[in-house]
């Protein structure tokens, strides 16, 4: 695609060129470039790690003039005039010296006045030249086989060049093209992605506490769903249950199908399913449903103030159905259902072997005897029995840690299943895994299913259920559309390392989808700031990674690995803020495993945006 506009310069002409010092060969680019810009105040404010700059190239000739594009990775100030050997001198003379350079960073505001101060800068090709004819035009860029010059200029790319170049292998007239942010240094820059491609070939969003994962996961769904022209479909395992807040206006999306789904009715108040499953609904009752949905929802903190204003979006979710239950009732196997409470029992405290003794007993009643029997409330009084029978006549030591279990185990029997106290479920709002299929394999209209429960054990095992049926589904058919993106938040709570019981199920599901699930329209997000614990094998199947924030090496020795990035490209999120992102892909964006620093649209000042102006409208 060519995207001309000749009003914009190819170069930032604001700040002054500089040299090329060293040309070197690199173990992971082709080449490491040194550089310096002359220094001033204005210019080191301007330059910054992720600029692109220009470099003329051994294919230069006397009637075209090629540059080589290389991406800043280091930027620093530096007065040669005190240098790193020069620290170990005595210290009273140190202090005086640095403080005598002071004045030479300070007093040049706008103009270099001192040879001792250059801005220091490495760079690496991103593997692009551009032929200068004077416009700026897509058609001009072509692959960088040859070598930047020692002592040419480097010259700033423009904002406008530099769009040109991030979307250069990107059709923004697509009906699959959406914005997924700005560059961190400009917000006049949009990068934009291939959202089939994005999801369909899986994504990885890394970064530690407070980096904004949530808010993020939260865009990414909000711009594929509103800007891309295709119907995409999302599934969002919501393991912490903070999604409702940041989803709202989606889910209330008219051209959407949105839906809360909870894995049970003991998962949500009491008062929401009093609500959901009275013959005839009243005020009083949707005011208290309303109430106590409000009072369990997680805000971040720029949301909370706005918490009231939530209040008539929370009430429409439920005058219109938008919350389902999944009845676990009549839904699982005697042995599905020992998977939902295995973990709990083998805790810290039954090991050797207590654990040993356990694990047969168990292992007899509830998945050697009738494993794929439905667990109806008359098998489940067979099982409590047997339960019961299987406790030992002692209660010290060993016996009683095996006691404890096993009633532990007959109380979950009562509870939900001999006597659930559960309310008959109206058509509107029951709902199962077949009807969740249906949804997911309709190719008319967009839909966005986030799925809550307060067990994780629970949610691992309805992954393994709802991504092995439409897996099983798609591949005899050979079905390819819509495409459906399976978003895992909290993934190391899915796709541990050493995975047992519902964990080795969530794992081998998301290993099929992101192995094989792409033949089908199957793709897989995955989110956490535990990069550690991830499954690497699964870790290295993503082929668009976020980043930001890692202070830990192991991590980013991790994410390096799985994507063939260096420390050095690492190390530059450090210095990121909430809401920035290092966006490297191999299919979705316009410079193929090119890292790209984004800023990303803020999920927060969306919600705002959204609540204010429904209200306003209402006023």
């Amino acid at each position: 695609m060519s995207n001309q506009n000749t009003n914009k310069k190819l170069f930032d002409d604001s700040v002054k060129d500089g040299v090329l010092l060293l040309v070197e060969p690199d173990s992971t680019h082709r080449c490491k470039c040194t550089l310096w810009f002359d220094f001033t105040m204005q210019s080191v404010r301007k330059i910054a790690q992720g600029d692109l700059i220009a470099i003329q190239n051994f294919n230069t000739t006397k009637n075209s003039i090629y540059y080589s594009i290389y991406r800043l990775t280091e930027v620093y100030p530096r007065h040669f005039a005190l240098g790193r050997d020069d620290l170990k001198a005595y210290p009273g003379n140190l202090e005086e010296s640095a403080k005598s350079i002071f004045p030479d960073f300070t007093e040049q505001e706008n103009e270099s006045t001192e040879d001792l101060t250059k801005i220091y800068c490495e760079a690496f090709p991103i593997n692009l030249q551009f032929l200068d004819d004077g416009s700026i035009d897509s058609s001009k860029l072509s692959e960088d086989e040859s070598l930047p010059i020692t002592g040419s200029e480097v010259k700033l790319i423009s904002d406008g060049l530099s769009e040109i170049i991030y979307n250069s292998g990107i059709d923004k007239e697509a009906d699959t093209t959406v914005t997924i942010g700005k560059l961190i240094k400009n917000d006049n820059v949009n990068i934009f992605v291939n959202s089939e491609d994005f999801i369909k070939v899986h994504f990885g969003i890394f970064g530690y506490t407070g980096a904004g994962k949530s808010n993020l996961v939260s865009t990414l769904i909000s711009s594929v769903l509103t800007q891309a022209r295709t119907n995409n479909k999302f599934v969002l395992f919501d393991i912490m249950d903070e999604y409702t807040g940041l989803l709202i206006d989606q889910l209330l999306n008219p051209n959407i199908n949105g839906m809360l789904v909870s894995l049970g009715q003991r998962y949500l108040p009491q008062s929401v399913i009093d609500y959901i499953t009275a013959p005839q609904r009243n005020e009083e009752l949707l005011i208290a449903a309303t109430n106590d949905l409000l009072a369990g929802m997680l805000f971040p903190k720029k949301l909370k103030p706005f918490k009231e204003q939530y209040r008539p979006f929370v009430n429409q979710l439920l005058i219109q159905n938008k919350i389902k239950v999944i009845d676990l009732t009549f839904n699982r196997t005697v042995e599905e259902y020992s998977q939902e409470f295995w973990e709990t029992i083998f805790d810290e405290y039954v090991t050797g072997p207590t654990e040993v003794d356990l694990r047969v007993i168990l292992n007899r009643i509830f998945r050697e005897t009738r494993p794929n029997e439905a667990l109806t409330p008359t098998i489940a009084r067979e099982l409590r029995q047997e339960v019961e029978q299987a406790k030992r006549p002692s209660n010290v030591g060993r016996d009683k840690t095996i006691n404890d279990r096993l009633t532990s185990i007959q109380q979950l029997l009562d509870m939900d299943i001999i006597n659930p106290s559960l309310n008959p479920l109206p058509q509107e709002v029951a709902y199962n895994v077949n009807q969740l299929i249906t949804e997911l394999n309709s190719d008319e209209g967009k839909a966005l299913i986030i799925l809550t429960s307060d067990d994780p054990n629970n949610m691992r095992e309805h992954a393994k259920k709802i991504g092995q049926s439409i897996y099983n589904q798609r591949s005899r058919r050979a079905t390819t559309t819509p495409i459906v993106s399976f978003i895992f938040d909290e993934a190391d709570e899915f796709i541990p390392q050493k995975p047992e019981g519902s964990k080795k199920h969530s794992r081998d599901i998301v290993e099929t989808l992101s192995r094989r699930g792409r033949k089908f329209g199957l793709g897989v997000g995955i989110s956490t700031q535990r990069i550690t614990y991830l499954d690497t094998n699964i870790m290295g199947q993503p082929h668009t990674y976020l980043i930001s924030q890692l202070p830990r090496e192991h991590d980013r020795n991790t994410v390096g690995q799985s994507f063939g990035l260096t420390d050095d490209d690492l190390k530059q999120t450090l210095r990121y803020k909430k809401g920035d992102w290092m966006l490297i892909s191999h299919d979705a964006t316009g410079l193929e495993g090119q890292p790209i620093p984004i800023h990303a649209n803020n999920t927060e000042d969306r919600i705002i945006e959204f609540l204010q102006s429904i209200n306003q409208n209402n006023n």
